[in-house]
């Protein structure tokens, strides 16, 4: 067996070389390099620092050609390009290039120059400056007089070639580069054909014994040695033996046992051969069809278990499985489908189809399920379903399931038994019961053409026919008031009933419910109501439901927001407080308060509006502290219903507690006191409020409930009074009075009062003179957006809080 040579371990080994090979030059590059020249520096520092002494005691003497002889013979080394030596003014003195001696050093290079100023704020220093060309290093060696108590600074400049240790140093490198290569390629090689060895000769022993397995020695196995590198292949080998050894056993147990499963089958099993012989069949088949033994079927040909109307559809069948492509699985399965029996009767059974082959011969094999007992449930099902157990009419299942075969358009008539829950209260539901057989027994007898009748629940039915609506409604009330005696109880037959067009364009479960909801408005008008059925009306009930359902999902959602109308004082013509009004948006449109709040009312969410305004509120408030905003108090509007309720107080307490809101920022207004069913437990609650710092006003005064009364029982801080009499006020000699005698009532109870609705500089006027202490309306402000009114607060003089 040969092992085919990979390139990916070659790969492999080529990319690991070339990183090591990077990462060598870049250890060369970042360390070596750098090392080497350093190492230079320190020599030539050295060197340097043992002739500054000489050079000093040159200058010293005034030796300069000392000196010079110093340059010549320092030039002459095999690593020194160029020495010059500079005074403080910047002239060379000696140079290995005798041409620029007395020349400045600018004329000779403008580069040495410039790091020669450098170099003169670091005076003491032998500084090194390494050129474009890594093995070039200039020095700059300050030799200073400063020691010899003079103001004269010499500087020696030599420029040293460093190419030979750079040289050597790379020789190195690139050879100890080639033999780690070297060394790598001759490792991978040797490990390379040691394996490939190795893995050549257990694998040849693997074929040998797979092969000896195919030859018919299925007592082969592999030895398992655990820690060889091949003992989980091996055991695979020897585990797959032992499985194909198992599945040979298995699959002759199942032989034996394949008849008895076909026999002990509930289905009946018929196979059949592309001529519609039957080859084959259990005993449950020819019982289902009627035979004693399975030997009067076998043979025969499956026509006579097929009943005439379906043989020619068999036969068509037959014809397109023969000449089609083979298909192994199944080809049908039919439902609701009849056999024919040894008697010639009919059997109800389920068929499940599949073809097979044997030999590449089609064959075709029939699962048969007897739904005799199914159908006869089914139908029961049916019953259950379509019709009203209780009248034997349709019920609304059935309705829809018939409206096909009724003839359109017709007069549709939705009646409800009048007080049906009463007399069930009354004398039980079975009494109830035979009220509703008794009734519908009634409704058969009217004389009204294509009469059919379908009851939807309780005392309710349906009435279609081709008869016009006052026809109809002329036999119904011939049924009106009529006395039925059940179990000797005489009770009087009483309804409601509204009338529509049912059209072909109509759906009718959409009818059915148009007409339930003006139901109601025919319950609304009494006993014995008979309405048309407004499309209009209905519509506007169904959006009122549905604006509803927005408005809980608005409350949930926190959707709802504030606008804030400003307070004024009514002398200072300043902000002193501000009201938060409710609003809320649909689909970019205002909703008024005034659809949606008796909206909540009556579907009892005023309690989630009235818990959504006080933590809002206090939420706001606190978040206007903490902006460093001057916060005017703030007056809510809650229900009164439900304001006054222990749950509610605690609610408010624990909103302010919670934000931390002092409680002179919050104000409740209250409108409608004559929901209020316990004054004496709303005046201790109130009490608590204000013992808190929370002050409350009577919204609206004048109005609905609130009176004379409300402000002698309750301790009432703060009235407002309705926008109505400051205009009849201004326009009328007894509004004018009226107006007048509630502020003077508010003045003797010492009570604060609020104007509404101030429109005018004459209202403003009136009412700062009558003694008004806040005005509130479009004369100083409308309600605001809350960034309007933020704008508002940020105008106001900052006082602590």
């Amino acid at each position: 067996m040969k092992i085919k040579i990979s390139v990916i371990p070659i790969a492999v080994v080529f990319i690991t070389s070339i990183f090591a090979l990077l990462l060598f030059i870049i250890v060369h590059n970042t360390v070596t390099k750098p090392l080497i020249i350093d190492n230079a520096k320190r020599f030539y520092q050295h060197i340097l620092t043992e002739q500054r002494n000489l050079l000093l005691s040159a200058i010293q003497h005034q030796d300069w050609a000392l000196i010079r002889n110093w340059v010549t013979i320092e030039s002459e080394s095999e690593h020194t390009e160029n020495v010059l030596f500079v005074s403080s003014d910047y002239k060379i003195i000696a140079s290995t290039k005798l041409r620029y001696e007395g020349k400045t050093l600018g004329e000779y290079n403008l580069e040495l120059l410039d790091r020669l100023q450098l170099q003169t704020q670091k005076p003491y220093t032998i500084e090194f400056y390494q050129q474009k060309n890594d093995a070039l290093l200039d020095i700059f060696v300050p030799i200073d007089e400063f020691e010899l108590h003079s103001q004269n600074q010499y500087w020696l400049i030599l420029t040293i070639n460093i190419k030979d240790e750079l040289f050597l140093a790379s020789n190195i490198f690139w050879r100890n580069i080639l033999l780690y290569l070297l060394s790598m390629a001759f490792t991978a090689l040797c490990l390379f054909y040691l394996i490939k060895i190795k893995l050549t000769h257990r694998l040849s022993y693997l074929e040998q014994a797979l092969q000896c397995y195919l030859d018919g020695d299925h007592e082969m196995r592999l030895p398992e040695y655990q820690h060889h590198e091949f003992n989980r292949l091996e055991t695979l080998i020897n585990d797959t033996f032992n499985l194909i050894e198992n599945e040979i056993e298995h699959t002759q147990t199942e032989q034996k046992y394949s008849h008895l499963i076909i026999e002990s089958s509930n289905d009946g099993i018929i196979s059949i051969n592309q001529q519609g012989q039957i080859i084959n069949t259990n005993q449950r088949a020819a019982t289902i069809f009627g035979y004693k033994k399975i030997e009067e079927l076998v043979g025969s040909n499956i026509m006579i278990l097929i009943p005439a109307h379906f043989q020619k559809m068999h036969n068509e069948s037959l014809y397109h499985a023969n000449n089609k492509k083979a298909h192994q699985g199944i080809l049908n399965k039919i439902r609701e489908v009849e056999g024919r029996k040894k008697d010639g009767s009919c059997v109800p059974i389920e068929l499940t189809i599949t073809e097979s082959s044997n030999n590449d011969e089609k064959f075709y094999v029939a699962f048969i399920k007897d739904v005799t007992e199914a159908v006869a449930y089914k139908n029961s099902i049916e019953k259950l379903a379509f019709i009203d157990q209780l009248t034997g009419l349709l019920n609304v299942n059935g309705l829809k399931r018939k409206i096909a075969s009724v003839s359109l358009p017709c007069t549709m008539n939705l009646i409800d038994f009048d007080s049906l829950k009463l007399l069930n209260d009354s004398f039980g539901v079975q009494f109830g019961d035979k009220i509703i057989q008794s009734f519908a027994k009634n409704l058969a007898t009217l004389s009204c053409e294509n009469l059919l009748i379908i009851r939807i629940k309780a005392g309710r039915f349906i009435l279609l026919t081709q008869s016009d609506k006052l026809s109809t409604q002329i036999e119904l009330n011939s049924l009106l008031n009529k006395e039925v005696l059940i179990d000797k109880i005489a009770v009087r037959i009483s309804f409601c009933c509204c009338q529509s067009e049912l059209n072909h364009s109509d759906e009718i479960n959409e009818k059915i419910q148009q007409s339930e909801v003006a139901l109601r408005d025919a319950k609304q008008h009494g006993r014995g109501s008979f309405i048309d059925v407004n499309l209009a009306w209905v519509e506007m009930v169904k959006q009122r439901a549905q604006l509803c359902q927005q408005l809980e999902h608005a409350i949930e959602q926190h959707e709802l927001f504030f606008y804030f109308q400003p307070k004024y004082n009514a002398l200072t013509h300043q902000p002193a407080s501000a009201e938060a009004l409710i609003r809320w948006k649909l689909n970019n449109e205002f909703i008024p308060p005034s659809t949606f709040i008796p909206l909540a009312e009556q579907s009892h969410l005023m309690p989630e509006i009235d818990r959504f305004v006080i933590e809002k509120s206090c939420e706001t408030i606190r978040f206007w502290l903490n902006q460093g905003l001057t916060v005017l108090p703030i007056s809510i509007n809650l229900s009164s219903r439900y304001l006054f309720d222990d749950k509610t107080i605690s609610y408010i307490f624990e909103k302010v507690g919670e934000y931390d809101v002092p409680a002179h920022l919050l104000e409740i207004e209250v409108t409608e006191y004559g929901l209020i069913e316990n004054f004496e437990s709303t005046a201790l609650n109130m009490r608590k409020l204000q013992k808190a710092g929370i002050k409350v006003a009577i919204d609206d005064y004048g109005t609905g409930h609130s009176n004379l009364q409300t402000i002698l029982i309750l301790p009432i801080e703060h009235l407002k009074i309705d926008q109505s009499f400051i205009r009849l006020g201004m326009t009328d000699k007894k509004g004018q009075l009226v107006l007048e005698n509630i502020l003077q009532l508010a003045k003797s109870l010492e009570v604060e009062i609020t104007a509404e609705g101030v429109e005018t500089a004459e209202q403003l006027a009136f009412l700062a003179k009558a003694g008004c202490h806040y005005i509130q309306g479009y004369y100083f402000s409308k309600p605001l957006s809350q960034l309007d009114f933020e704008q508002l607060l940020a105008q106001l003089p900052q006082v602590g809080v």
